[in-house]
């Protein structure tokens, strides 16, 4: 008395076609006795396993993939920030201006410091003034640079000197 059951009689247990089973057999999701028949039990845990993992199989849908990828980012970008290795460029922003703020309130200072001739103070405030400006032509350059992602040091043009 042979042991087991048929492909025909596997199909009709799992609403498959009996091709199907073969084809299942080759993919390793069903395993055949060693006398070629069928453990109907076993296959019908390895095709209920086989029907659990669908899900993993299946390539996700764009959406859900961009979703995935934008919720990882988040995440990625989350830690960074904790990690200090990340920062905000509108405090990066706001703690340069306040920098130039104050340099330039001191350098104000500088040319009726330096004389009380009044000649010489309006040439050391012209170029105070030029320096200055300078300052926060640059400033406003690396800033804007920074906001599109590119290198605000990379000095393509030529310096105001």
């Amino acid at each position: 008395m042979q042991r087991g059951v048929s492909a025909s009689d596997v199909a009709r247990h799992l609403d498959v076609s009996p091709q199907r089973v073969g084809n299942m057999v080759n993919e390793g999701i069903l395993k055949r006795a060693t006398n070629g028949r069928f453990d109907l039990d076993r296959c019908r845990i390895a095709y209920i396993r086989w029907l659990r993992a669908a899900p993993q199989r299946q390539p996700k849908a764009p959406a859900a993939a961009r979703v995935q990828e934008a919720r990882a980012r988040q995440i990625e970008l989350r830690l960074a920030q904790e990690e200090r290795e990340l920062i905000d460029i509108r405090s990066v922003e706001e703690t340069i201006d306040a920098i130039v703020a104050t340099f330039n309130a001191e350098l104000i200072g500088v040319p009726a410091a330096s004389t009380r001739d009044l000649e010489v103070r309006r040439h050391i405030e012209d170029q105070v003034n030029g320096a200055i400006t300078r300052c926060r032509k640059h400033f406003d350059e690396a800033v804007a640079a920074l906001s599109c992602g590119e290198d605000p040091l990379d000095d393509n043009a030529e310096d105001d000197a």
